[in-house]
């Protein structure tokens, strides 16, 4: 069974007066359970992709599926993690987590703990987002998407600002 299906994708936006297309016609399979990587040059279209999967845009014509129901109703399923965190800037860093989950049970307090620790953010959880470095400020952001446990995980270069270590220890959180 195929988690997600994008079918005759047909995507464009206006730079000036001349209409880019970014997709046309474009279908694709990503079945469960798989890492896909897209790949191509810088403004060939990659976060307009992800952000049509994630909703946050809609192409102009054809069809997203995820598991076998129309993009709409599985919205809340999805999460993307973008080039740059958005943090709010009045939280700190366990509170910005925190944003993830909607009802706040003590389980879901030991959750973000957990991962608070898992992501090496331990000494950082009451520091606010203008005290963090960019490799800090995305672990945060990456910590909130976890937290939601999303069916589909979608990462535009996360792991741009992370050094090699801390890509690795990510790496290594969001695999297991």
């Amino acid at each position: 069974m195929s988690n997600l299906i994008l079918n005759n994708i047909c995507f464009s936006y206006y730079e000036k007066e001349n209409k880019k297309i970014i997709l046309d016609n474009f279908s694709c399979t990503v079945k469960k359970g798989k890492f896909t990587s897209i790949i191509g040059p810088s403004g060939t279209g990659k976060t307009s992709l992800l952000n049509l999967i994630a909703g946050l845009a809609e192409p102009e014509k054809g069809e997203i599926k995820f598991e076998n129901q129309a993009l709409k109703q599985v919205i809340n399923k999805i999460t993307l993690i973008q080039q740059n965190p958005s943090l709010m800037p009045w939280l700190n860093v366990y509170n910005n987590i925190s944003l993830a989950k909607s009802n706040y049970e003590t389980s879901n307090y030991n959750n973000i703990d957990k991962l608070i620790k898992d992501i090496g953010l331990e000494e950082f959880s009451s520091n606010f987002p203008y005290q963090l470095s960019g490799g800090l400020l995305q672990r945060v952001a990456i910590a909130r998407a976890l937290l939601s446990n999303p069916n589909l995980l979608l990462l535009d270069e996360p792991f741009a600002a992370l050094d090699n270590l801390s890509r690795e220890i990510i790496a290594a959180e969001l695999v297991s």
